[in-house]
């Protein structure tokens, strides 16, 4: 696989059961030019939503293929992030957490931790790629918030709007927090 041109296409079909499908599509992602696939499942599993183009179709294959391609004619030797190349590749694919209470950071990016494994903060990358306006988000999932000496995200403390109770919210410049639209 070492031999794999950088911009080249592959189709991968996964049969599997659950726990070896997820190693093999965290595998898949870890080598190299693996990011310009597409990759299907034959049955949803736990990282299937984050790490593939979700379950086989006979019937939608060959337009997905298609429409593929045509973005795959469109990169250049310029776009190296491999994360967001599989992104761009299919509007369907996002970049989605995974809330897990057993780590420090309670949310964890299979994707990023394929791609880099040695991040020592998924979330600094995320908050730099939004910045840069490389990312953008689609819908508020949870606030969460980091101990300032520790920083583990396991803190018994939930700010929410005064006014809809939700938690996402906004500082306001006259220091009361809530909605835009709540007042």
């Amino acid at each position: 696989m070492t031999e794999l041109n950088k911009h080249s296409a592959s189709v991968c079909l996964i049969s599997a059961n659950e726990p070896e499908q997820d190693k093999l599509l965290q595998s898949i992602h870890q080598l190299e030019h693996t990011h310009t696939w597409q990759i299907y499942v034959m049955k949803e599993s736990t990282l299937s939503a984050h790490l593939s183009d979700g379950l086989w179709s006979e019937n939608e294959w060959e337009a997905k293929w298609q429409q593929h391609q045509k973005r795959l004619s469109h990169l250049n030797d310029r776009q190296t992030c491999p994360i967001l190349t599989w992104l761009w590749l299919d509007e369907k694919r996002s970049l989605l957490p995974v809330k897990d209470h057993h780590t420090d950071q309670v949310y964890y990016y299979p994707l990023i931790d394929c791609y880099y494994p040695a991040l020592q903060s998924a979330q600094t990358y995320v908050v730099a790629k939004l910045k840069n306006q490389l990312l953008q988000t689609e819908d508020f999932i949870d606030r969460i918030r980091h101990c300032p000496e520790c920083d583990s995200a396991h803190l018994n403390y939930v700010e929410t709007c005064v006014y809809c109770h939700s938690a996402d919210i906004q500082l306001f410049w006259s220091n009361r927090s809530g909605h835009l639209d709540c007042g």
